[in-house]
Formats: structure tokens, C-alpha cells, sequence
């Protein structure tokens, strides 16, 4: 062998030697191929000084008359080791939803250590029983909204700022007859079976708010006699009017009424024959359920 065949054979084994001795750098790979080597680059972390919330003491009103006004306050605190801001939902869950809706949210800013309170007021549109909470970290509250009740002749304001007053019958009449004469054009008689006869209410409406509304109809009133409920007899459009045994227009409200702008009329409602005023409750419902009576 020459001297060229030596020195290849030994570069092949200084080769050879360096695979067998891991100096390719991949001596320290485990028989899991995992290393152990000391990462050329390295991240550190400092813990940060972070707010942490609370909300205590939500109150809500056990129970109140529709048309009222509602409030309700909670206190947030920030118990943490830095100011920041609470966001929040407060939300409102009806007796037949299992939904919960949003009313309004919520932000407050807190230093650490702060406590603040939170307050919001709304009119609710309808009556009956709802639940609210304030998300994240309060506990559920039941309020319920009671239907109003008002004697006749006196004044309520329904949610959407719509004053009403009811009466029945007359200071001459007391709203209780079989029968009554209509013009809409030409003079008509209604006759009421015998086992029946008519109620005459009189509805008075007025814009109580700043901006124009649309006034109730005449289909949101209904009559009840021993629990047993009428609705209207008789409606007519605007421009039709009694002649006996009242006087005046239909109640027929038509578009928008301008502020303090006020309509009124008459109603029909058939009932039993024995009715007595006494036992006459009228009632306005803003939808299925009844949101005031009124009764002598």
C-alpha cells in the first residue's frame, strides 16, 4: 500500500471515529434524541400587579306598580394590586324566558381599593315578575311589577307616557243601557239581547311626554265582569258619533299625538243583563296581560 492509500484510509477512520464519538455535535442526544444543552436564547416573566372585581349588596325593588319608575345599585370593588376597568352586563330574565337579555352595560373605573356604586333606572313596559343580574359576579334578584289599580276617574300613566283616565256612564247617566243610537252618517239603533246590555266608558288620552306618541287603541281596553273579561262591542272609525244615551265620538284614537296633545271618547262593551256599575272593573293591556284596572 502507498503512501496516498495510507492517509485516505486513516482520514476514513478519523471519520469513522468522529461518528462513533458523537464530535459532530450530537454526542450529548439521548437514546430519545431529547438534549440536554444549554438554549442559546431565554425568556423570563415578571408577575404583574393585576385588579380583581367584586360586586355586592345588587338591589332591585321586591315589587312595584307598573308605570313606576324601577332602580337598581350594586357595589364594585377592586380588591386587586392595580387600578383597571370593570366591564359588565346588567341583564334582565322574564318569568317565561330561560334567555337572559341585556339591558345595559356597565364600565367603571377603579383605583385599588376602590368600592363604587352603580345605579340605572328604567320603566318597565309590561307587568309581571322578572330577574336580573349584573355579570360577572353578582347574585340573581327577583322584582315583580304589579298591574296599577286606579278608581274611576282618576289619571294613569302607562310606560309609554300615555295619561289615561276612565270613567263610566255620566253625572245623569249611570253607563248601564240596552240600547244606543249611533250616526256614522245616518242615524242607527243597537238593541242588546235580552240577557244583555251595554256598558258606555268614556276614555280620556294625553301625551304626558315631550315627543309625539301614538295613543292606546281602543282594542287595549276590555271590561270585567266577576273575573269573566269583554272587549268592545263597538268600534267605530273617528268621526262617528253618539247620539243617545251619551254624546260624543267613538273612542278612535288615529297617529301621532304631539306633547300634552289630548283625545278622548266613547266605548261599548256588552255585558250580562244584572251588571251593576259596582261590579264593572275596565282594564288597559299593553299586551296579553292586564296592566291597570280601574273600578268604582
Amino acid at each position: 500500500m502507498g503512501a496516498r492509500d495510507s492517509e485516505s484510509s486513516s482520514a476514513g477512520d478519523a471519520e469513522s471515529g468522529a461518528t462513533d464519538d458523537g464530535e459532530d455535535g450530537t454526542e450529548n442526544e439521548g437514546k430519545n434524541g431529547a438534549s440536554d444543552s444549554v438554549p442559546e436564547v431565554r425568556w423570563q416573566f415578571e408577575s404583574a400587579d393585576l385588579p380583581a372585581f367584586s360586586v355586592a349588596d345588587l338591589s332591585v325593588p321586591t315589587e312595584t306598580e307598573l308605570g313606576t319608575t324601577l332602580s337598581a345599585s350594586a357595589t364594585v370593588g377592586n380588591s386587586g394590586a392595580a387600578s383597571g376597568t370593570y366591564r359588565g352586563v346588567f341583564e334582565r330574565r322574564s318569568a317565561d324566558e330561560t334567555a337572559w337579555q341585556a339591558r345595559e352595560t356597565v364600565e367603571l373605573e377603579l383605583a385599588r381599593g376602590e368600592r363604587r356604586t352603580w345605579t340605572t333606572e328604567w320603566t318597565p313596559p309590561e307587568a309581571g315578575r322578572a330577574e336580573y343580574r349584573l355579570r360577572p359576579k353578582s347574585a340573581v334578584e327577583t322584582a315583580s311589577v304589579l298591574a296599577a289599580e286606579r278608581g274611576l276617574g282618576e289619571t294613569f300613566t302607562t310606560p309609554d307616557g300615555a295619561a289615561l283616565r276612565v270613567t263610566v256612564g255620566t253625572d245623569r247617566f249611570d253607563g248601564l243601557l240596552g240600547s244606543y243610537i249611533y250616526d256614522d252618517g245616518a242615524s242607527e239603533t243597537y238593541r242588546a239581547p235580552t240577557s244583555k246590555t251595554f256598558a258606555f266608558v268614556r276614555v280620556e288620552a294625553r301625551n304626558a311626554t315631550d315627543e309625539p306618541i301614538s295613543l292606546p287603541g281602543p282594542a287595549r281596553f276590555s271590561v270585567a265582569v266577576d273575573d269573566e273579561s269583554y272587549r268592545v262591542f263597538h268600534q267605530s272609525s273617528a268621526g262617528t258619533t253618539f247620539g243617545s244615551p251619551v254624546d260624543g265620538p267613538f273612542y278612535a284614537p288615529t297617529g301621532e299625538y304631539d306633547a300634552e296633545a289630548t283625545t278622548w271618547g266613547w266605548l261599548v262593551f256588552q255585558v250580562p243583563a244584572e251588571t251593576t256599575v259596582g261590579d264593572l272593573a275596565v282594564r288597559w293591556s299593553p299586551s296579553d296581560d292586564v296592566g291597570a284596572t280601574w273600578r268604582r
